[in-house]
């Protein structure tokens, strides 16, 4: 079937008040659609739903398309009206309409024009097209990241399958992560960059010029957003623009792609926000600049969907404000660079969740801006991650200690090499840290574990008692709640040298699948690509996609 919504259903995905549109308050009296059939005769039925009705997740059947057609459907289009009155639903809540497809068989039905009326003979016009044939939009540029940079840049034959892997899948562009070393201080002011193994990639990047392959230099740290870490990936970017002076035309990086995610730092999810972003904000300013004074090079970076899209808490969009601007950060990010990724990673193009809602609002500004865009494509999946927690503070407890105690820890997204996650039960903030596949050293651990226990750890709840056991049961019901995690383990950690205990819980992070293709087949990639180029073939902004990553794409078949 086909359900068509008329209320914003972001607002049902965010468990908020949904806003129902009453067609009588404009003055509609009718309901009408086209319709026609590939072959004629065709049957479908025709629902609608109040309130009462999305509850139930059910629709009110008021008749099949025959119904309301003294001759049925035909192989020409035809209006079917429906009087509101005569539908039997709370007008005051219509929720959606929808078109229910039970008959057996093989058969093609038309549907267009979908729209209220005032009057009955008002003259809806016949629609001109009846399907999508091809795509009409021509020449996209297609680019994918590469990640493992060692297994391509020393192998020539790792090399020549990733240019005829390009070729074979229409890629005319790779993100390709980049060797360096920092030396220096930034305290003495000698603080720099060297891109190491420069003729290997002066090599590299020759054989995919002649391939008519264009590589952006990729790198990406999520502490670099802050204004204390601005010079690194300043003297990243001044490494590259140096390397592409001293190389022939042919041996250049086309452009620098940073892949920084703010939003992975601890203090993110906190008042801190602001400050994060309009520091990350910031930095880019700086890099786009500092790369057009030093070089021909295009500029871009990656975004997520949600920069644009109201934050689950609070349900507001947020802005912010910089150089007298206040709006959203994704469309300050658009105003200064050249090109975005949108990770807009969806294994579907339609509908409330998928790639095209989630990107247009990045994609119309764009439009204005005169800036390029790519849709980021997800081809990986990790397996279920262990994350070792320590039992936090309610909310605005853990705010103010990310400004004291734990502020040295606040603009991290790593403890010692670990990665860092947060949990958000509803009350209370835990944070902990993932646990890799093969750990290597348990002392490490142990430390980095007592290290978040003394900053982030509450302790009154060192020791058991009931009000552990009741913060506990919190914790446990607000991970069943979460689809993305997967059990809740009660455990506690007792360091030898001071004696202290610190309680906690072990959950695993999931990979929805509904993020990634990693478990699709490359026929339905190319159908969900197909469709979202379709519905932005006409905006210039739409520049590609780009398919994250090479390592896992390829072995889609």
């Amino acid at each position: 079937g086909v359900w068509m919504h008329l209320y914003r259903t972001m607002d049902e995905l965010q468990k908020k008040k949904i806003r129902f549109y009453d067609p009588r308050k404009d003055g509609y009296k009718y309901l009408s659609f086209m319709v026609k059939g590939k072959n004629g005769n065709e049957i479908f039925t025709v629902g609608v739903a109040d309130e009462e009705k999305l509850k139930s997740e059910d629709t009110l059947k008021i008749g099949t398309v025959s119904d309301f057609l003294g001759r049925g459907v035909t192989r020409e289009w035809q209006e079917v009206v429906i009087p509101l009155d005569d539908m039997g639903i709370d007008l005051s809540t219509f929720g959606l309409i929808n078109f229910d497809f039970t008959e057996p068989g093989d058969y093609t039905v038309y549907i267009d024009n979908v729209c209220f009326k005032k009057k009955k003979d008002t003259v809806v016009n016949v629609p001109s097209s009846t399907f999508i044939k091809k795509v009409p939009k021509a020449g996209l540029t297609n680019a994918m990241w590469v990640w493992l940079a060692e297994d391509i840049l020393f192998n020539d034959k790792n090399q020549n399958e990733l240019l005829a892997f390009c070729k074979q899948r229409n890629i005319q562009e790779l993100f390709f992560q980049i060797l360096y070393e920092f030396t220096g201080s930034k305290e003495k002011n000698d603080f720099r960059c060297t891109l190491l193994h420069p003729d290997s990639f002066r090599k590299f990047i020759r054989n995919a010029s002649k391939n008519h392959i264009r590589i952006h230099a990729l790198e990406g740290y999520p502490d670099w957003v802050m204004r204390e870490r601005h010079h690194e990936p300043l003297a990243f970017c001044r490494a590259i623009c140096d390397y592409n002076r001293s190389s022939a035309p042919d041996e250049r990086f086309y452009g620098i792609h940073l892949d920084n995610e703010p939003y992975l730092m601890i203090a993110y999810k906190s008042p801190l926000r602001t400050r994060i972003c309009r520091e990350y904000i910031e930095l880019n300013d700086k890099l786009t600049r500092l790369v057009k004074e030093n070089s021909s090079m295009v500029f871009g970076i990656d975004i997520p969907f949600f920069f644009d899209q109201p934050d689950e808490k609070s349900g507001k969009i947020e802005l912010v404000e910089y150089q007298g601007k206040k709006k959203p950060v994704s469309e300050h990010l658009l105003d200064i660079v050249d090109n975005v990724g949108i990770m807009g990673y969806r294994d579907f193009a339609f509908g409330a969740d998928g790639m095209i809602f989630h990107s247009r609002g990045e994609m119309d500004y764009a439009e204005k801006a005169g800036k390029k865009v790519y849709m980021g494509i997800e081809t990986f999946k990790y397996p279920l991650i262990p994350v070792y927690f320590v039992t936090g503070y309610p909310r605005e407890q853990f705010f103010k200690r990310l400004q004291k105690e734990a502020k040295d820890f606040a603009f991290t997204s790593r403890i010692n090499g670990f990665r860092i996650q947060t949990f958000d039960d509803g009350k209370s903030i835990h944070v902990g840290i993932e646990i890799p596949e093969k750990l290597k050293d348990q002392k490490k651990l142990n430390d980095t574990i007592k290290l978040i226990g003394e900053k982030f750890g509450r302790n009154e709840f060192r020791k058991k008692d009931k009000t552990v056991d009741q913060l506990l049961e919190n914790i446990e019901f607000g991970l069943s709640s979460d689809v993305e995690w997967e059990n809740c383990e009660p455990s506690e950690w007792t360091f030898d040298a001071s004696r202290e205990t610190y309680r906690g819980f072990k959950s695993y992070l999931i990979m929805l699948p509904k993020i990634t293709f990693a478990e699709e087949d490359l026929m339905t990639l190319d159908r969900e690509l197909k469709a979202y180029q379709y519905e932005f073939s006409r905006k210039r902004s739409f520049y590609g996609f780009a398919i994250h990553y090479y390592d896992v794409y390829k072995k889609l078949k």
